[in-house]
């Protein structure tokens, strides 16, 4: 979820590195070099023994790479911020080439706040949050330059399954915009019924 909050504690079951990425970027977001907050810890959680299918609905050896980059992690014996955790997830990351625009093109799964090994962390099931073309258009609540306000986006957000043509489309900010041909939305705030955003047929 693309939610825009700091925390002070991470708790999570274990899963894929850039799953654990994702949810240790929502530490101490607010520290910057000016203002440096001290360091947050994060509890990852190993799954039980002796359950069968215990990984689901991860593969077993995503979690087993998981495992080594945490034990990587704690051998540092020291406080680490996003680049490190970049820096470790590069060993076990197939994309041997990179560049910094191709990063930013791709770097969609963390509103732009993206610190991470640039590269492919998505795969068919994750989503993505978008804007819906319509809602853009609609829009009332904007800011001095003529923007959506950010709580605005915030609350019109919605997620759908990611696929690579989410790149091409335009951003309003750090946040790509759905043309209203590509993306079904089926979803009543009122009843909670619906199944959200979808990929159009065509």
């Amino acid at each position: 979820m693309s939610l825009d909050l700091s925390a002070d504690l991470l708790m999570t079951d274990l899963a894929p590195i850039p799953s654990l990425i994702q949810r240790m970027g929502r530490l101490n977001r607010r520290s910057v070099p000016e203002r440096p907050q001290p360091p947050k810890p994060a509890l990852i959680r190993a799954l039980p023994h002796g359950e069968s299918q215990v990984e689901l609905p991860y593969d077993k050896a995503e979690l087993d790479k998981a495992r080594q980059w945490l034990r990587g992690l704690v051998e540092r014996g020291q406080a680490l911020h996003q680049r490190n955790l970049a820096e470790a997830f590069a060993a076990y990351s197939d994309a041997k080439d990179y560049d910094l625009a191709t990063a930013e093109e791709r770097a969609v799964f963390f509103s732009g706040l993206w610190r991470t090994r640039p590269g492919w962390t998505r795969a068919e099931g994750y989503t993505v949050s978008v804007l819906l073309e319509a809602d853009v258009r609609a829009c009332h609540e904007r800011d001095a330059q003529g923007q959506p306000t950010r709580d605005w986006i915030r609350q019109h957000e919605v997620a759908m399954p990611f696929r690579d043509a989410v790149l091409k489309w335009e951003r309003l900010g750090f946040i790509r915009v759905a043309p209203h041909d590509a993306v079904a939305y089926d979803y009543n705030e009122d009843t909670h019924e619906g199944t959200g955003a979808q990929w159009k047929r065509i």
